[in-house]
């Protein structure tokens, strides 16, 4: 009978959903830091030639504006 990886390690359910909930604040974490490198400029150019749901992961409403601006798009 083959064992899963959580009963090899001898972890309850309680402490496994608090090692999975660990990881993936992690995750966004890291996610966080990388999407905050990007400089306004950066962003903004990727956001032109990217799907409109990059626009989600902007901050910055300064950014937002500025591109909303520059292409003649309106927000309706």
């Amino acid at each position: 009978m083959a064992q899963s990886f959580w009963d090899i390690l001898g972890l309850n359910l309680e402490k496994k959903v608090e090692l999975e909930k660990r990881a993936h604040d992690k995750i966004q974490e890291l996610w966080q830091k990388k999407r905050t490198s990007f400089s306004r400029g950066q962003a903004a150019a990727a956001a032109t030639h990217l799907a409109p749901s990059f626009y989600n992961f902007i901050d910055s409403k300064r950014t937002t504006k500025r591109i909303w601006k520059n292409h003649k798009i309106s927000k309706d």
